[in-house]
């Protein structure tokens, strides 16, 4: 659907509401940490497909200014609507499909788990480094098989998560481009939480599963899901892949 701009549209508008309560996890701790040893208090930072702002809100207390840039809407809207309340004002939003969008340069490029849409990745990256005045940081999977994988796989039909080692490739293509980076792969784990298993398993399972599916998939990880302080919860190990150039470096 990403080749249908009114199809991905549609599914963005569908999945905003939804979007923050199935991404929380380790992986954005340890990706904020990376991050902070980057940037400066004084840097502005481009945030290339900032959705509701998982990144850019935690990371505007450690920069001067941040722009996000998002394709969708109600992604964005949702974003504008924590600045608000949070009473954050150096966080500016750009509406557009990247890098069909007019931005100046910044210290710093950031792109985490976004750039799957691109159709000519080249391109992108190109139009990343061209805005990037010192560093530029992709963040994407790094591959692996968590222990709900098959059995996602044997009662929704499919896994929706790529198992593909991302910062490789990434690493490979700025390589090709005569940019040597950094690839390495940041140890995170993520910690599914609901008052009951059937609604942990919701979060593990693809977004328009069945509910019958759903009472399944939380039947085959009775197992691996247990009662906690804060409900029951399930927790799997995983890889962010991070890939860094700097300028001139």
């Amino acid at each position: 659907d990403r080749l249908d701009a009114t199809a991905d549209r549609a599914f963005w508008e569908r999945y905003a509401p939804h979007y923050d309560d199935r991404i929380g996890s380790d992986g954005e701790r340890v990706t904020l940490e990376y991050l902070e040893k980057i940037v400066h208090p004084t840097d502005s930072v481009l945030d290339v497909g900032a959705g509701t702002g998982r990144f850019a809100l935690p990371l505007s207390d450690s920069v001067e200014r941040i722009t996000a840039v998002d394709h969708s809407p109600d992604m964005l809207g949702i974003l504008r609507r924590k600045t608000t309340a949070a009473g954050i004002a150096t966080i500016d939003t750009v509406e557009g499909e990247w890098p069909h969008v007019d931005v100046e340069p910044h210290d710093v490029v950031f792109a985490a788990w976004s750039l799957y849409r691109a159709i000519d990745l080249p391109a992108v990256l190109a139009a990343c480094v061209a805005a990037t005045r010192r560093s530029l940081v992709i963040v994407v999977g790094a591959g692996g098989s968590p222990p709900h994988r098959r059995h996602v796989e044997e009662i929704c039909g499919r896994w929706t998560q790529s198992t593909f080692p991302g910062h490789l490739y990434i690493a490979g293509v700025l390589w090709e481009m005569g940019l040597l980076a950094d690839a390495r792969i940041l140890p995170a784990r993520r910690r599914v939480i609901g008052e009951t298993p059937t609604k942990v398993a919701r979060a593990l399972a693809p977004l328009d599963a069945r509910d019958a599916d759903v009472e399944k998939l939380a039947a085959a990880l009775d197992s691996h899901i247990h009662a906690g302080d804060a409900g029951f919860e399930y927790l799997f190990h995983y890889g962010v892949g991070a890939v860094t150039w700097c300028r001139n470096s």
